[in-house]
């Protein structure tokens, strides 16, 4: 079990699909939320100015606002390629750290369905760089446990 998922030799990416869309949705919809408080509060800022504009009696055709116009579009320009980079960066971190996560549960399920068909026969193991690695020891310790306790009844039967 300590090899990685393979499906025609390539590393599956989804390893268990619900959880990894769903860790990856969730992502997805912070990133846009913060990016999207960053372009209200930018864009909150230039109508600022130009209402400072306007109350110190500037006329709208005045370089000020023409500025503040070319500030508008070069910053949603930036903020959306910035959306955009953060998304993918962030996206990429989620899918490497759902796989992190969905590699122990999936390597526990498939064991305990070979334990269900074949019986118990070996200790279970992960990746060295998987999460909840912690498990394997408890879950191996109660199997151990578990077969000894098993021993003893039909020993007494």
């Amino acid at each position: 079990m300590e090899k990685s998922v393979k499906k025609n030799n390539r590393k599956v990416l989804l390893i268990l699909p619900n959880f990894q869309i769903k860790f990856m949705r969730f992502l997805l919809l912070v990133t846009a939320s913060v990016c999207l408080v960053f372009y209200l509060a930018i864009f909150g800022f230039i109508q600022y100015w130009k209402n400072v504009g306007f109350s110190a009696g500037l006329e709208e055709n005045s370089v000020f606002f023409d500025f503040l116009d070319q500030m508008r579009i070069s910053l949603g320009y930036t903020m959306a390629i910035t959306l955009a980079v953060t998304a993918t960066l962030i996206m990429t971190m989620g899918l490497y750290m759902s796989h992190k996560m969905a590699g122990p549960i999936y390597n526990l399920l498939k064991y305990l369905k070979d334990i269900k068909s074949n019986g118990w026969t070996r200790p279970i193991s992960f990746r060295a760089n998987d999460y909840f690695t912690e498990l394997t020891e408890s879950f191996n310790t109660f199997m151990d446990d578990f077969k000894i306790s098993k021993q003893g009844n039909n020993e007494n039967k």
